[in-house]
């Protein structure tokens, strides 16, 4: 059965596989991933119809920095595709095969910067339009970049760079609950 998977699924794209308990990990490169998902939409033996999913896992110290996993859905069993992508590169989109596909990419590139080629509506989803950076990236400042506060007296908002005091650095690590006995 997975000598068949293989052949299958083009053995020429495919660097590496694991199988789980009725999941398929397939090991590829970014640049293959149209090819391997027009497989796995239109093969007569697979038939995946539907795009669960695409995680993007940020790993900082590595030279390709993102691993990007889709999870496709099979009748019994799923088939996860793993690439590794650097944040120069541009990923080709699949939004043209499953209709999930958009929001997905709009998703990864609003929070990660991922950025992906013949995508006809990249776009800012989860964050404000003027946003700077991308937040679920490891290098990105806990508070953020800007601070946004609503002032009553102008009755306006005021958008102003973030400051951070340094007045509550020294903690007392007192806790009024708890009762020590000596």
């Amino acid at each position: 059965m997975q000598a068949l998977i293989y052949t299958i699924l083009l053995n020429k794209f495919i660097l590496g596989y694991l199988i789980k308990k009725k999941n398929y990990f397939f090991f590829t490169k970014y640049f293959f991933l149209v090819p391997i998902v027009i497989s796995l939409k239109y093969n007569s033996i697979f038939k995946c119809l539907s795009l669960m999913d695409i995680c993007v896992i940020d790993n900082i110290n590595n030279f390709p920095r993102f691993e990007l996993i889709y999870s496709f859905l099979f009748r019994t069993f799923r088939i996860y595709l793993k690439f590794k992508v650097s944040a120069k590169n541009y990923v080709l989109s699949i939004s043209f095969l499953f209709k999930s596909a958009p929001w997905l990419e709009r998703e990864a590139w609003d929070m990660f910067g991922i950025k992906f080629l013949l995508h006809n509506d990249l776009r800012r989803i989860l964050t404000d339009y003027g946003f700077c950076g991308h937040p679920l990236r490891k290098d990105f400042p806990l508070t953020g970049y800007f601070e946004l506060n609503y002032d009553d007296n102008m009755q306006a908002i005021n958008i102003g760079f973030l400051e951070l005091s340094q007045q509550f650095r020294l903690f007392k690590f007192y806790n009024p609950w708890i009762k020590w006995k000596i």
